[in-house]
């Protein structure tokens, strides 16, 4: 009701914080689903998986945030290649590359147990994710504000921002939920806390493939023809 709201106030405000003429431009609606697509994908995964680190596999809060390096480094490392692929391959290809390391990212969160081992799963996982976000990360801001003018560059760029933490909102909401409502009702039914979290991560990674759906569906039908303006050369 909110937003039905704040879209009625936008479309006769004189000088709207955000004029919804800007999503007649297809490559800024590619790129902020692409965005809210995205960040719903990772923000639940990194809480969840966080918790599951400390509480079912006994990682302290340290160990669990350095587990999350590899993945971080091989971004880094990956960033300005991925620029260039954008350019040579087209960010169609990039993005419908980052939604299948996502759909292996999802595999590997629904094959964690009591047991998992860092070398067998928790590594993988986190380099897997780190090249699902870079694919994904870079070439949905590129697309998106592609075909802004400089006049509209400031606001198309908080648009994409708004649908990047919304996303993430979202997905947070609706896969702890799922996460938790099964944990608890495996608990109530003798399941030690171990294996009830680790029946409701795999809850809430099923709810992620809906996710996961729309996310192809974006790349292969929004992001089709686009190209991506140039990206800025790093310093």
């Amino acid at each position: 009701m909110l937003i039905a709201g704040f879209l009625a106030i936008e479309s006769k405000s004189a000088a709207p914080l955000l004029p919804l003429r800007l999503f007649k431009i297809r490559s800024l609606v590619a790129g902020s689903l692409g965005e809210f697509l995205t960040t719903s994908l990772m923000f639940p995964m990194f809480f969840l998986v966080s918790l599951y680190l400390q509480e079912v596999l006994g990682y302290s809060p340290l160990k669990a945030g350095l587990a999350w390096a590899p993945g971080a480094v091989l971004f880094l490392l990956l960033a300005p290649l991925v620029q260039g692929a954008i350019q040579k391959a087209g960010p169609r290809a990039v993005y419908v590359a980052g939604t299948v390391v996502w759909a292996v990212t999802v595999v590997f969160f629904l094959t964690f147990s009591e047991h998992s081992g860092f070398a067998a799963a928790v590594l993988p996982f986190s380099l897997l994710i780190g090249l699902a976000m870079v694919l994904c990360l870079i070439v949905n801001p590129i697309v998106g504000t592609s075909r802004a003018t400089g006049q509209d560059a400031g606001i198309t760029s908080a648009a994409i921002n708004v649908f990047t933490q919304v996303g993430g909102a979202i997905g947070v909401s609706v896969a702890v939920t799922i996460f938790y409502s099964r944990s608890s009702h495996l608990t109530a039914h003798g399941h030690s806390a171990a294996s009830s979290m680790v029946g409701g991560l795999h809850a809430a990674g099923i709810a992620l493939i809906v996710l996961l759906a729309l996310h192809m569906i974006n790349g292969l039908i929004t992001y089709r023809g686009l190209r991506g303006a140039k990206a800025p050369k790093a310093i």
